[in-house]
């Protein structure tokens, strides 16, 4: 994503290089991106309100009894969102990012349950059909992230009767 560092970080220069990479180029990115805290750094310079935003809502939908909802954390990261989400009252969480630095990284933080490296852009993946109550997206829908068929596997994996918790925490 260009230089890393804070002071020179441009979130709309790095949305202009992923138009042009392939997969595994986007993978190397922020593999290499979660190193050394670069990602974290640069979300806190930037601010990073889909956080907020999608935690807030799965707070407010999940108002009592938060310790026994199961979430999914698409596009993971480092985990910002879950940890959002562990303050917020919420302990049964997983999280599902392509990118394996983006795991370490939010590995070293002892938030997930289980934390699956594979992209969500429509295609089946490990998790299981109806596994959790609450699916949250912070970011994932960006500049050629996650495409609008990863719809399908969201709903694939989340409980039916809690479809519209989908909507209200992507």
């Amino acid at each position: 994503m260009g230089d890393s560092s804070t002071d020179s970080f441009s979130l709309k220069t790095a949305f202009e290089e992923r138009k042009q990479m392939k997969r595994d180029e986007l993978v190397a990115v922020f593999d290499q991106w979660a190193k050394d805290g670069k990602y974290e750094k640069d979300m806190s310079f930037i601010g990073n309100k889909g956080v907020d935003i999608v935690t807030r809502a799965a707070s407010d939908h999940f108002s009592t009894n938060k310790d026994v909802v199961s979430v999914i954390d698409i596009a993971a990261g480092t985990g910002l969102a879950s940890q959002a989400l562990l303050k917020l009252g919420f302990s049964i969480i997983d999280g599902i990012d392509p990118s394996q630095g983006m795991k370490d990284e939010a590995m070293k933080k002892n938030i997930y349950r289980d934390y699956v490296v594979d992209f969500v852009d429509g295609h089946k993946t490990v998790l299981e059909t109806d596994k959790y109550d609450c699916s949250v997206v912070s970011g994932g829908f960006s500049q050629s992230l996650m495409p609008c068929n990863a719809l399908y596997e969201i709903t694939r994996i989340v409980k039916p009767e809690f479809f519209n918790e989908v909507e209200l925490c992507i």
